[in-house]
């Protein structure tokens, strides 16, 4: 500070203000002696250090507990405090905050300690106004605007490096809250899990396509309330990614209708050649199909063969009631129907080949064990019929039994893509509206319909028919909701910044 009128001069030469004996004795024996004359000190250290470390390790062990456990896995538990933490994890989130806080704020104020006796012998080198004195002590002790200007006034690099530190140690409590809040960041991790499968499988009564409705097995009242659930959104398809892994072949084409219209009826009728086809079942089908005079989409087993023990070729007819489908051909109405059908009856022929054979379903990657058979062909029951070909007949028909079978006639679906643009499957069809705005299909729409179909049948029917073996556990890797076990090693990041200045500037 440069004197003027009136003022005294406030400029030290601190050579006179440090004799060089404590300048040598703080080199050597300043810090023991320091350490001794300042005993809270290192208590307040061990303090911050302890804290710091029970901080961490408690976020460790929770960064490895699992918080929900899936419904399917086994010899998985959450214990009642992980699931009290977790419906507090915003408080126990502030609790560590506010912990680690105050440990590193603890560790901060020690290092400020040896960094403000490391300043004096600092500014004993040079000449400071007493401003300039002031502001170097300030930031000594931790003040971040004090540090900034320090910077400004910094005459050699031996001061700035010491600025610095003292910058990290100024911004080491700040990290704090930050820091805590990333690893307590919840992420989608995978974990290993063990689910327990039971061998089993089939369906039992033979398929037949009748106007009244014949007994259906259990697995088909599964298959319906499956595709309803996933067809309205209410539950979601497993592995849709998946839906060709069953051994399938469909193709479609036009098809023309050789419609009927009973006298004084109000729904329309179609013939068939199951009846012709295998005439000496036990359960034969009806000749004909009823249609009803809904102006919605309809489909029906036209026809079916047995190619082989074990695969069934199947014959669907889909046609939309007044509406279009994709290479669909046109069928007038027979001229005594009343129901007014400008565009008609466009129909398409789908020829559904489907072969049971035994393969492995692998999902994802890097499997923690190679995959256990949980089923296979010797397993899988014949039921009624006596041959596997007749479970393939059911899956190859799966779209005609998951519909409500009204008064004899064949279902109803509709398909409502901007309704239902997630899923963009038919759904079923159950009121009396005359809307024509969910008729029209794409071959897309009807390949999707049958897989999914079959999807649910085969799921349906794979816990079907217990066998009485023991029970397949089986691994595999799910994602779940917890914290990242990688992360609270950070924690330790800013006393390991801490500590390094203390020693550098030592």
């Amino acid at each position: 500070m440069a004197p003027g009128r009136g003022q005294p001069n406030l400029t030290w030469e601190r050579e006179s203000f440090f004799p060089s004996a404590f300048r040598h004795e703080h080199g050597q024996q300043g810090v023991v002696r320091f350490l001794r004359s300042a005993t809270t000190l290192p208590l307040t250290l061990l303090a911050g250090l302890a804290c710091i470390i029970a901080a961490t390790a408690f976020t460790t062990r929770l960064s490895k507990e699992i918080f929900q456990c899936p419904d399917w896995s086994i010899q998985c538990t959450v214990d009642s405090n992980i699931v009290w933490i977790q419906a507090h994890l915003g408080t126990v989130q502030g609790i560590v905050t506010a912990f680690y806080v105050a440990s590193l704020a603890a560790i901060a104020h020690v290092a400020h300690a040896f960094a403000e006796t490391m300043v004096w012998p600092l500014l004993s080198k040079q000449s400071y106004s007493l401003k300039q004195l002031d502001t170097y002590l300030s930031a000594s002790q931790g003040s971040i605007p004090s540090i900034l200007f320090a910077f400004g006034a910094a005459k050699d690099l031996e001061t700035v490096l010491i600025i610095l530190g003292l910058c990290i140690l100024a911004a080491v409590p700040l990290s704090a809250a930050p820091l805590v809040g990333y690893v307590y960041e919840l992420q989608n991790i995978t974990m290993p899990f063990e689910a327990s499968y039971l061998p089993a499988g089939g369906m039992g009564p033979v398929f037949t396509q009748r106007s009244t409705a014949p007994v259906m097995p259990k697995s088909v009242s599964q298959t319906v309330s499956k595709y309803i659930a996933w067809s309205n959104q209410l539950s979601l398809e497993p592995l849709p990614d998946y839906r060709s892994w069953i051994e399938r072949n469909i193709t479609c084409s036009g098809h023309t209708l050789n419609l009927t219209h009973p006298e004084s009826e109000i729904f329309l009728t179609v013939d068939t050649l199951l009846r012709q086809r295998y005439a000496n079942r036990k359960k034969k089908s009806d000749e004909i199909v009823r249609i009803r005079d809904q102006p919605r989409s309809t489909l029906w087993v036209h026809d079916f063969e047995f190619v082989s023990p074990h695969r069934t070729r199947s014959t669907l007819v889909f046609a939309a009631l007044n509406g279009k489908i994709e290479t669909g051909l046109p069928t007038s109405a027979p001229p005594t129907w009343k129901e007014d059908w400008p565009s008609g009856i466009s129909a398409v022929s789908c020829t559904v080949d489907v072969e049971l054979v035994d393969d492995t379903l692998m999902v994802g990657s890097g499997f923690p064990a190679p995959p256990e058979t949980i089923n296979s062909l010797d397993i899988v029951g014949k039921g009624a019929g006596g041959n596997t070909s007749e479970i393939a007949l059911w899956f190859s028909v799966a779209p005609t039994v998951v519909g409500i079978n009204v008064q004899g006639r064949q279902p109803l679906f509709e398909l409502c893509p901007s309704e239902l643009p997630a899923s963009e499957l038919p759904v079923v069809f159950i009121s009396s509206t005359k809307s024509t705005k969910c008729n029209s299909w794409t071959l897309r729409n009807l390949h999707d319909f049958i897989d999914v179909s079959m999807g649910a049948m085969a799921t349906a029917s794979s816990k079907a028919f217990d066998k009485g073996l023991p029970k397949v556990t089986i691994p595999s890797w799910h994602h779940t909701t917890k914290l990242d076990p990688a992360r609270p090693p950070l924690l330790a990041i800013p006393i390991c910044l801490a500590l390094s200045v203390v020693i550098a500037l030592l």
